[in-house]
Parts: C-alpha cells; structure tokens; sequence
C-alpha cells in the first residue's frame, strides 16, 4: 500500500481567508428507497436489483462471506463494460496451490461476465481507464507469502483486455518511491512519482512527468521541480496540476503547463481543521476538493477549484466514505452508523449524486445486497461488482 494514501492530513476549512467564496448550495433530494425484491436477495448472481441493472455473475465459485469485496475485488470501467480484477490471493486454497488471479471482463449490452486473462498468482490487475480502445491498469506485485503489495506496475491492452504490454517507466516505482499512472488518452500518460523521506521534512515529494507515446519517452512535466506532497494530492486536470501543500496553513496550488515557476499560482490559503478525502477532476477544467472536518458531527464541504478561482458547491452532513468526480458525474458516498446491512455485516452506505456539476442532487441508499461491494464512476455511470455479480447505475 503506497503510503501517502494513508497518511491524515488536515488541509480544508469551510471558511477560506482571502478568498471572495461564492457559495450555492445544492440541495438532496429524498433518499431512494432501498429495494427489497427477490433480485436484491443476499447472493443475488443475476437480475435487476431496484434501479442497479444486472450485467453479469462474476465469479462461478465466490468467496464464501464475510469476506470483504474491497480486499480482493479491483473495479475499473467504460460506459459499456467493467473489468473487475479478482485477488485469489485472499482464497486460501488457490494461494497454495499458485493459481492465477483472474481479469473479468463483464458487459452491459450483453449481461456477462467473461474471463479476459488470467494474470500470475503474484499479480492482481487494476484496471483504470479506458480510451480509444486503449485499456491501462496498475498491475499489483505480490510477494509469496503476503496479502498486501509490494509495489506496483503498469500496462495497457488494446484488444480488450486479453493481452497487456508493459507501460515503459522513468523511474522505479519501488522501495521509497510510489507511482501512479494517469492516462489522459491512449498514448498520453501523466505519471506521479513520490518518494517518501524517513523523519524528515516534507514527508514527500512527487515527481510529474509526461508522455505522449505511451511511455516509449518521458519528459519532466514540471523541469527541475519537486512538488512537497505525496501523490495523493495531486491531481492533472487537463494542462492544469492542481495540488495541496502544507497544514500550516494549507495552499490549493494550480499550475498551467507548459511549466514556468511564475505560473504556480496560489488558488486559496486554507487553515488545518479537517482534511481533504479526494481530489478528482471534473471536466478538465475544473477540480473538486471534499474537505471532511475532524469533528465527524459537522458537515463535509464540497468544493470546485479553478485556476484562479475556489467555490464551495455543496454542505454533505453525515459519515464521509468516499468521493469521486467525472464530467458526467458527482458522487458523495456517506455511511449510517445507526444502521446495519445485515447481508454485508456493514454500515449503510448512500450515494448522493449530481449530473448538473452540483446544482441538484439525488440519493441513492444501497440495498443489502450490494452493500458489500466495490464501485467507480465512468462519465455518468456507475459501476458495482459484488463478490457475485456486477451491475451499473445511470442516475438522473
């Protein structure tokens, strides 16, 4: 597990100095109920489960609950399909026995789940996006004797899945060093590189470069600049890095590219009484930056960040779980600790979604039988594997 992932940090506040914040509010609407039909039965492995639509049983012999879907199921999608890579590792009998770990490939117009390859049993594939035609995954490297990851490659496939090629690096992405690939199209590639530095300060610095020939060279995105944050916050939105440095107070930075020092800007100067749970892009244009308060009682405060502009777009009361943003789609994943999913031994999860970039919003309480799960948003869908089937959702 790549460290900065893990590591708090306390960043945002509700109140930004210096700022002029311009504030709309979005607000829910009523939670959806959560459906209880016979499709929706706890080990459900086909039909359609309230407004979550079947594409597929995925395993023909899952694993036997309560096994937790986030610790061996990986999710990443297009509109059409999802390839969920399956971590056996967690089985005892295929550890033993080397078996491979397999990369699914299930499909909406279709409602079936193929196999696309099976990847050695050191290997467990994380797929990431998908454009034109062109797959890219973080390949996860295991040792013999160990669940959790040692570090991580990457790869790209252009016939569905069936055959990868490793994705050329720069630098090794092992021991201090931790990356992350982030495909811009089937070529264009931003990798993060950070280092980690033991009782020292910063904790990080990230390395950002770019290529535009799907890692055959590289060039240094930023020349003869560390950023001094892990990877985590730090995102590529289009030509524009956008990133959080510092608790003391916290600066949002944007830096248009192609990079000259003069044109790290400082968007907004924020003090250090939570932390932030995402930074995803949205358009291309615009990043998002959920700040979760430290006192769980308040509210989390969703905010858009431009180059030369930060807005909060959305008040989320609640348990923050998770956040993620696309041009089609917001998504706020919350958790209700006064209610448990039985089926998943779990707390209630909602996601609260915007198709409008925040200007309205609907609700969606996850029903028992998907609650345990692993899901991503690809535009405005999103997709959900189960340990036994996988479905998608188009919010409106």
């Amino acid at each position: 597990m790549k460290p900065d992932r893990i590591r708090p940090v306390a960043l945002l506040s509700a109140l930004v100095f210096g700022l002029a914040l311009h504030t709309a509010w979005g607000q829910p609407a009523a939670p959806a109920a959560a459906n209880t039909g016979a499709a929706c039965a706890p080990g459900a492995t086909e039909g359609d489960c309230g407004p979550w639509h079947f594409a597929g049983k995925l395993l023909p012999a899952p694993f036997p609950l309560p096994a937790k879907a986030k610790d061996y199921l990986r999710i990443g999608a297009n509109h059409d399909a999802a390839m969920i890579g399956v971590n056996m590792r967690w089985q005892w009998q295929s550890a033993q026995s080397g078996a491979g770990n397999p990369l699914m490939r299930c499909t909406a117009s279709t409602r079936e789940c193929q196999t696309a390859k099976i990847f050695a049993s050191s290997e467990v594939a994380h797929v990431q996006a998908e454009h034109q035609g062109v797959w890219t995954a973080e390949i996860e490297q295991y040792a013999a004797d160990n669940l959790d990851s040692r570090w991580s490659t990457f790869a790209s496939s252009a016939d569905q899945g069936t055959t990868w090629s490793p994705v050329p690096l720069p630098v090794s992405c092992t021991g201090p060093v931790s990356c992350s690939l982030h495909p811009e199209s089937g070529t264009h590639y931003f990798l993060l590189a950070s280092t980690y530095h033991q009782d020292a300060k910063p904790d990080f610095t990230t390395q950002v470069l770019e290529t535009q020939d799907g890692g055959k060279s590289w060039v240094d995105a930023l020349p003869h600049t560390r950023l001094n944050v892990g990877q985590s916050l730090v995102h590529v939105a289009g030509r524009t890095i956008i990133y959080v440095e510092g608790e003391h107070p916290a600066l949002i930075h944007a830096i248009v590219l192609p990079y000259a020092p003069e044109r790290d800007s400082v968007v907004a100067t924020l003090p250090p009484d939570g932390r932030i749970l995402q930074s995803i892009q949205d358009d291309g244009r615009t990043g998002y930056l959920l700040h979760v308060p430290d006192n769980e009682t308040e509210p989390g405060t969703l905010f858009a960040v431009k180059r030369d502009a930060i807005s909060a777009i959305r008040k989320q009361p609640g348990l923050i779980a998770r956040f993620r943003a696309t041009p089609g789609l917001l998504l706020i994943d919350t958790v209700d600790k006064t209610d448990i999913a039985k089926s998943a031994a779990d707390f209630r999860h909602t996601l609260h979604t915007s198709t409008d970039h925040g200007a309205t919003w609907r609700d969606y309480v996850l029903p028992d039988a998907l609650s345990n799960s692993v899901y991503t948003v690809v535009g405005g869908r999103i997709w959900l594997a189960t340990p036994t089937a996988v479905y998608y959702l188009d919010p409106n």
